[in-house]
């Protein structure tokens, strides 16, 4: 599961005219949660397991988009098993 803390607002972007690591570290962070929101591929490709509960997939398999209801189980959208 991806999990994004508050932006370290107390910390400056920068010091010394060098990026601060922990700007950088919550960056990061927020970059692979954003590129996690969805995705796309055949069944085998699929996360497993899921970056985080809800994350929303499409299979190009089943030519359907699946939910992840669990980060170990998806789901179509009328809640059955994917």
């Amino acid at each position: 599961m991806i999990t994004i803390q508050n932006a370290p607002t107390r910390e400056p972007l920068m010091k010394a005219h060098q990026n601060s690591p922990i700007w950088i570290l919550w960056f990061g962070k927020l970059v692979t949660a954003l590129n996690s929101l969805t995705a796309s591929g055949t069944t085998a490709q699929r996360p497993n397991p899921a970056p985080f509960i809800g994350f929303m997939y499409f299979d190009t398999t089943v030519n359907r988009p699946i939910w992840a209801k669990t980060t170990t189980q998806y789901v179509y959208s009328d809640g059955s098993a994917a």
